[in-house]
């Protein structure tokens, strides 16, 4: 019955992001997220970093992903 419910609630998108990793002899601390601006009611997408921990104790933190594009068919 609950599948029946989902499917009249329409397709659902769902991006799978990649597991977040560390370089070799450093642990992962924490993720950082960071929200992309968005046009024309479009949906907030965010995009997330690793920090990493070395052997010193610093923490330093990945790139940020760059955020999505435009849409070639919203253009």
């Amino acid at each position: 019955m609950a599948m029946l419910a989902l499917l009249a609630m329409g397709p659902v998108i769902t991006q799978v992001e990649p597991p977040m990793r560390c370089p070799a002899g450093k642990v992962f601390v924490r993720a950082d997220f960071k929200t992309c601006p968005t046009e024309n009611r479009r949906r907030a997408r965010t995009v997330r970093r690793a920090c990493c921990q070395g052997e010193s104790g610093k923490v330093h933190c990945m790139r940020y992903p760059r955020c999505p594009g435009r849409s070639p068919s919203g253009a």
